[in-house]
């Protein structure tokens, strides 16, 4: 299974951030299809392709997060639970 934090919103902001990439892409082409100077659409193209990648490294430290703190809170399950059986076995009187 693999540990994300995808939520609804989550996707939206990511296909949103591709089909930005995409228009500037497509403004790009039809500035040099037209002769017209593509330094302007090239910025844009520029700035949008480095917000996609903010966003999807923004969204991998976050699924890294929530993968640490899983696997952090099932180490302490886990040890609970050892200390627990360990307690049921030890001779003597137990705690009540």
């Amino acid at each position: 299974m693999t540990t994300t934090a995808w939520t609804p919103e989550r996707g939206r902001r990511e296909r949103a951030a591709a089909l930005a990439v995409e228009v500037a892409q497509q403004v790009l082409r039809t500035t040099e299809a037209i002769g017209a100077n593509p330094r302007a659409a090239r910025s844009t193209l520029a700035r949008q392709q480095q917000a996609e990648q903010l966003l999807r490294e923004k969204h991998r430290r976050e699924d890294q997060a929530l993968a640490e703190r899983r696997l952090y809170h099932s180490h302490k399950r886990r040890e609970a639970e050892q200390l627990a059986e360990a307690h049921r076995r030890a001779p003597g009187p137990h705690p009540r």
